[in-house]
């Protein structure tokens, strides 16, 4: 994913929740791209602290899991997350829906 959109976008990656909102801290992010499960720190929990900080509250979120279950999606969206989007996905899917405006994503 993130090669695919490295021809369009800057991209920055990070291996975990913790590790992203290090990089949140130093770079200007427009969109955060964040896989539910990750190890240290998960994506809902990165999704409560970047929309519970006013630094960061702006910054549009798109989760990306395996679980497909509504209860799942529910937990997303009350994390605070802009979007929620099940694998397998389509690029064309993901571009549409982030908008494809942002020059600077996160991915993870």
């Amino acid at each position: 994913m993130s090669q695919a959109l490295s021809e369009e976008h800057a991209i920055l990656t990070a291996t975990d929740g913790r590790q992203a909102l290090s990089l949140l801290q130093s770079d200007d992010i427009d969109i955060i791209v964040s896989d539910v499960m990750m190890t240290r720190m998960d994506g809902l929990e990165l999704c409560r602290r970047v929309k519970t900080d006013i630094n960061t509250s702006h910054i549009p979120i798109v989760l990306l899991t395996a679980k497909t279950m509504s209860s799942d999606e529910l937990q997303g969206l009350e994390a605070g997350a802009d979007d929620y989007i099940t694998k397998p996905f389509s690029m064309d899917i993901l571009r549409s829906r982030a908008g494809c405006t942002s020059q600077r994503w996160h991915i993870r």
